[in-house]
């Protein structure tokens, strides 16, 4: 067939897009779906100038991720949700293909030009974000632009179908918005169709759906506790105990996929996990799947990864860094065919450990990057409690006290049991401040004592304690000073001030006064020795003092 012969016919054709339109338009990656044929066909099936075009869009992030064709049709997938607030915009590209279609051909006289067509639709499916500034100034003209209603549905109205001998072809396109619906999805690649469209009986839709294809991430902590608070952190877990998460990401079916020029569609993928504090460490990484199967291995061989345990200067986490280009092709192929159109779910525990801040809210971010585009998940925030106290002495509040020594204890039915800290019966900081990776409670605990440097003198204060009613026992009064017997209630509050801060005016802390031994002989005449009065009892979540007043 000569150059000529090609032409001639591709212009006497006149670029008759067909319903082969839907075979160039982009799948759906969902379960397999219901089609329902009420996308009104035209009775007496004539070509309608306009139509209105649906373009769905909805979240999967809990239903298979197997791709499906678009069919025009209404379809329903099972554990979808629809998803508001996405932005799409319409492209006519019907002069865009025009102009690419001879020169295709020229090339590769082979091409039939249906087969022209497809190629050309499926290049500017693939490269339209790359090239779309060039293309809308070689043919491609911008129509509407409409947001996803409560239904996940943008509706295009009067869509024309065919201008002179030449029916249109279309390219929808999603629009990205961190504020909108799709801020935790990956964009769908643009939907290409062309008109007309059929049904299975050759009539013409006056309404088409489309489904854009789309991937969900979601992170949660998986052994939470009950009672937690309203405001959707989590506030009962104390160090030492593991914090069990899972992170799922839906991977696009198209991951495998090529462009022209035998480069991948997507170059990377780049998976990161991060906690956003410091006070915790990284037990392990448990499992990684796609669909149930395990392919730990298969990202472990593959991907450049980093673990970071985490400690006193650094946040836990891991990352997983594969660059299409330079990594083993052999393994690659082998991992992309595993994961394509899977959801892939890693799951890993960390442990709160001794640097956690009291109140501090320590969350999680789980990120992954595809090609260019990335997006986050967020795992719901833990914060440990902690409480503060100082000594002082009753008739000088500036006179702080070291040398005092007390246990915590909680109540459990009729148990009372105290904390032990690090396995340690005493325990003995000269700033008063005492963390542990490991909280045990039993029923003798550790004695701390008040701390004795410069500027910490009568500081007791302990961290990673969970949310409830405690008590504190003083065990020895400080040298010439006398001990009190009556424990002191205080409680770790959920959402306290994540800060240690010594302010009476937020609440965060009262005084403990103890009164000198020569201050509480019996006096001639008097009743003697009356019970301490406790002062400034009101209960914070971080930084707690106590006052004994006497009588």
């Amino acid at each position: 067939m000569t150059k000529a012969t090609k032409l001639t016919r591709f212009t006497m054709a006149g670029l008759m897009v067909c319903s082969m339109a839907l075979t160039t338009m982009t799948t759906v990656a969902a379960t397999s779906p219901n089609v329902t044929t009420a996308a009104k066909a035209k009775t007496d099936n004539k070509l309608p100038e306009t139509v209105t075009v649906n373009v769905h869009k909805l979240s999967f992030l809990d239903a298979d991720s197997t791709p499906q064709q678009n069919t025009g049709a209404q379809m329903t997938f099972e554990g979808s949700k629809p998803v508001p607030g996405v932005q799409f915009d319409l492209y006519n590209i019907r002069g865009l293909v025009d102009s690419m279609v001879p020169d295709m051909m020229e090339k590769d006289e082979s091409l039939t030009l249906t087969e022209a067509i497809k190629k050309a639709t499926t290049q500017i499916s693939h490269e339209w974000s790359q090239n779309k500034g060039t293309w809308i100034g070689a043919g491609a003209v911008k129509g509407d632009s409409v947001i996803t209603g409560n239904d996940g549905v943008a509706k295009f109205n009067n869509v024309v179908t065919k201008t002179g001998d030449k029916y249109q072809i279309y390219l929808a396109e999603e629009v990205r918005s961190e504020t909108l619906g799709n801020s935790n999805m990956f964009m769908s690649l643009p939907l290409v169709f062309g008109m007309p469209i059929t049904d299975d009986d050759g009539k013409y839709f006056e309404d088409i759906h489309l489904y854009a294809k789309n991937s969900a991430i979601e992170k949660q902590i998986t052994n939470t506790k009950d009672e937690n608070s309203s405001d959707e952190k989590v506030y009962n877990f104390e160090v030492g105990e593991e914090i069990s998460y899972d992170a799922r990401v839906n991977i696009p079916g198209n991951i495998k996929d090529k462009k022209a020029n035998g480069e991948y569609l997507y170059n990377k993928l780049n998976i990161k996990d991060q906690m956003t504090e410091v006070g915790t460490t990284l037990k392990g990484i448990d499992k990684i799947e796609a669909d149930g199967e395990d392919v730990t291995q298969l990202f472990t061989d593959l991907a450049q990864r980093t673990i970071i345990s985490g400690d006193a200067n650094s946040k836990a986490g891991f990352t997983y860094n594969i660059d299409f280009a330079t990594a083993n092709q052999d393994k690659l192929t082998e991992l992309l065919n595993a994961i394509a159109g899977t959801q892939v779910k890693f799951t890993y525990t960390v442990v709160i450990n001794e640097y956690a801040v009291p109140t501090q809210d320590i969350g999680n971010e789980f990120g992954v990057t595809l090609g260019d585009e990335s997006i986050v998940a967020k795992a719901k925030e833990v914060e440990t409690g902690g409480y503060r106290f100082t000594k002082v002495d009753s008739n000088d509040d500036d006179i702080k006290l070291a040398g005092a020594t007390f246990k915590v204890s909680r109540q459990r039915g009729d148990i009372t049991e105290y904390a032990e800290f690090d396995g340690k019966a005493t325990l003995k900081n000269v700033d008063g401040v005492y963390a542990t990776d490991d909280i045990v409670w039993n029923e003798t605990g550790t004695t701390f004592e008040t701390g004795s440097s410069v500027g910490n003198e009568g500081n007791l204060q302990f961290s990673g304690l969970e949310t409830g009613a405690y008590q504190l026992h003083e065990i020895k009064a400080p040298d010439g000073y006398a001990k009190s017997d009556t424990p002191l209630d205080f409680s770790i509050t959920q959402g306290a001030d994540g800060k240690l801060e010594l302010n009476t005016d937020n609440n965060l802390y009262a005084e403990v006064e103890n009164t000198p031994i020569d201050g509480v002989l019996p006096i001639t005449g008097s009743m003697g020795i009356v019970a301490f009065l406790i002062v400034g009892t009101a209960a914070m979540g971080t930084a707690v003092m106590i006052k004994k007043r006497r009588a």
